[in-house]
């Protein structure tokens, strides 16, 4: 993090220079699934006034990000391919003069894509310009992955840390343990008796407050003298 930003704030400023130093109207950034196999809009930098353009639903358009391949349009639609260009509706439908679309892959997993539109006028992605924003989108990916790996390691401390917490003993275990020396006034063998016996020894040797409930004759008088002998 940089002067106190988080991750999502420098984000969205590194898109909105990235838009201001290529004269772009929308910048867009786009998370892949864990699976690599969908993508979705994480954040977007776009100008007052500007709709989205309709690119980003095109069959061609997906499946190639998804195979982690580069977009480069120089010239829409002239520039798209013949199958794209049929899934368009018409030209007045589709605004965008030239688009970039740049994915990036960190320790062999696909993680996010950096799409650049151009409304105005037809933009030239030059190599240098194209590499120069595949340095960048490379450098948001590793903090996006180093992010999610964070994340991950916080839920599998949490796992381990309540794993390792104790787990309530059932009535069984406790039956196992009870010592049930000094209880000799007490006599019976059933599960029930011995469960009570259990709670019984777990609070004799506290300074706790016992409230013992029971009708007359079912030995609470008994149980008290147990618990201060």
């Amino acid at each position: 993090q940089s002067g106190g930003q988080g991750l999502d704030e420098i984000i969205t400023d590194s898109m909105r220079r990235i838009a201001a130093a290529l004269g772009a109207d929308r910048c867009a950034l786009a998370v892949y699934a864990p699976d690599g196999s969908s993508l979705s809009d994480a954040q977007v930098w776009e100008r007052p006034g500007v709709r989205p353009s309709g690119i980003h639903q095109l069959s061609w358009y997906v499946e190639s990000l998804l195979r982690g391949e580069k977009v480069v349009l120089n010239a829409l639609p002239d520039d798209l391919p013949f199958e794209a260009r049929c899934e368009m509706r018409s030209a007045d439908a589709f605004p965008l003069k030239s688009h970039v679309a740049i994915p990036a892959v960190v320790a062999g997993q696909k993680v996010c894509a950096l799409s650049i539109d151009v409304m105005s006028s037809v933009h030239a992605w030059s190599p240098v310009v194209v590499a120069h924003l595949t340095f960048v989108v490379e450098i948001l990916a590793a903090a996006i992955y180093r992010e999610g790996q964070k994340q991950s390691l916080r839920t599998l401390t949490s796992e381990v840390a309540r794993m390792a917490r104790p787990a309530p003993r059932s009535a069984d275990d406790l039956d196992e343990e009870v010592d049930l020396q000094g209880f000799d006034e007490i006599v019976g063998d059933s599960p029930v008796l011995r469960g009570a016996l259990a709670r019984l020894v777990e609070v004799a040797a506290t300074d706790a407050t016992v409230l013992l409930l029971g009708e007359t004759g079912t030995g609470k008088e008994v149980f008290a003298r147990a618990l201060h002998a």
